[in-house]
């Protein structure tokens, strides 16, 4: 029996065919869902601050109302505003672009805040955003990196 010797460059190519792992671009549909999940999380009827904090990068920013927050500084913020009884967003209007670890989303936002007054009547105020968001592929998820909003209507 003979026992032949292997050139080193067969054994390259043998690892680039068969040792790395494929990595796919990350999805329109990828994008559109983890969007939409962050805005779910801030429903007040399901929020939660660890739930939201899953959702992005340690380093997540928020720009919003001309300011640059950090996700601990924006929940700060929403601490010290009225909180609503009721949240509901919509978005539409997306323009997704993907690589395989990170993603741009820009979208039009449309959110609905029902407050009570102090003789407990309900009002609602509805804004309409601009939109663009973020993200990066971290342990195979999508998180927020960063979020940018700018108002263009408020009724």
């Amino acid at each position: 029996m003979k026992i032949r010797f292997i050139p080193p460059v067969v054994y390259v190519l043998m690892f680039l065919a068969f040792g790395c792992t494929d990595v796919q671009p990350i999805t329109e549909a990828e994008v559109i869902r983890a969007i939409n999940g962050f805005f779910s999380a801030w429903d007040v009827e399901r929020f939660d601050r660890s739930r939201v904090s899953a959702l992005v990068t340690d380093d997540c920013h928020i720009y919003e109302m001309e300011k640059d927050f950090t996700l601990e500084q924006f929940f700060q913020y929403v601490d010290s505003q009225p909180a609503p009884i009721s949240t509901d967003w919509e978005l539409s209007n997306y323009t997704v672009s993907t690589d395989e670890n990170s993603a741009h989303v820009h979208y039009r936002n449309r959110g609905t805040f029902v407050m009570k007054d102090d003789q407990g009547n309900e009002n609602s105020v509805t804004i309409e955003w601009l939109e663009s968001a973020y993200f990066v592929r971290e342990e195979g998820e999508l998180k927020l990196k960063f979020l940018q909003s700018d108002d263009i209507t408020s009724e």
